[in-house]
């Protein structure tokens, strides 16, 4: 399997940018969900000290 761009076919380059873009969605998904669950974890903290008077 070759690496260089040269080497392909218009429409492999274009395969290979719909899988590049597919990708940078499902990265972008995920470190949004960890984003979320981490506000969402630091929300419980807050709460559960605002809770117990720490």
């Amino acid at each position: 399997m070759s690496n260089s761009l040269d080497d392909k076919t218009p429409e492999e380059i274009e395969e290979l940018e719909h899988e590049a873009e597919e990708e940078e969605e499902e990265a972008r998904r995920e470190f949004f969900s960890l984003r979320l669950v981490g506000m969402l974890a630091l929300l419980t903290l807050l709460i559960l000290l605002a809770v117990f008077g720490f």
